[in-house]
C-alpha cells in the first residue's frame, strides 16, 4: 500500500474522531472497521454529511 498523503490523513482522522465518537461501546467485526472507513471515505468525496455516513455504517455492521 502506498503512502498517505497529507489530505488522507487528515480525512483518515476526522473519519477516526467520528467513528469514536458514535462507536464507542459498539462492538463491529474487525473485517468491517476498513468498510466503515471506506464509507465515511465516500462521504466525504460525495459532499455528504460525515456523522450520518458513520452513524449508518456503524449502524449496518454492528454486532451488539
Amino acid at each position: 500500500m502506498a503512502r498517505q498523503t497529507k489530505q488522507e490523513k487528515e480525512i483518515d482522522k476526522r473519519i477516526e474522531s467520528t467513528y469514536y465518537k458514535y462507536g464507542s461501546g459498539v462492538q463491529v467485526g474487525i473485517m468491517d472497521i476498513p468498510k466503515i472507513f471506506q464509507m465515511g471515505r465516500e462521504a466525504i468525496t460525495n459532499g455528504e454529511d460525515l456523522d450520518k455516513a458513520i452513524q449508518d455504517a456503524i449502524a449496518k455492521f454492528r454486532v451488539n
